[in-house]
C-alpha cells in the first residue's frame, strides 16, 4: 500500500512540479522537489532523491538552467523507482 501510495503521490506532486517549471513558479519548484526528494529518500531511490536535492539547491538560490531537461530527468528517475518498487513489492 506504501508503494502505491509512493507512485500515485509522487505522480501528483511531479505534475505539480511540472506545472510550477512552466509557470516560472520557482519557489512552487522548490517546494515540489522538496516533497519528491524527501519521498524518495524515504524509499530508497537515491538517484531520484539526489536529482530532485540538485533542483531544490538550485531553485534556492533562484539560479536554475535547463529547467525542463531537470524535469526530464527526474520524470525519467520517477519511473525507474516507481519499477523498481512495484518489482520488489510482487516478490
Amino acid at each position: 500500500q506504501l508503494v502505491s501510495s509512493f507512485g500515485t503521490n509522487g505522480a501528483a506532486t511531479l505534475g505539480q512540479l511540472a506545472e510550477a517549471a512552466g509557470a516560472g513558479a520557482i519557489d512552487d519548484v522548490k517546494r515540489y522537489a522538496h516533497t519528491l526528494k524527501s519521498n524518495a529518500a524515504s524509499f530508497g531511490a537515491g538517484d531520484l532523491a539526489e536529482l530532485c536535492a540538485a533542483l531544490e539547491s538550485e531553485a534556492r538560490s533562484g539560479a536554475v538552467e535547463d529547467l525542463d531537461g531537470k524535469i526530464a530527468d527526474i520524470a525519467d528517475a520517477f519511473d525507474g523507482a516507481r519499477r523498481a518498487l512495484a518489482e520488489l513489492g510482487g516478490r
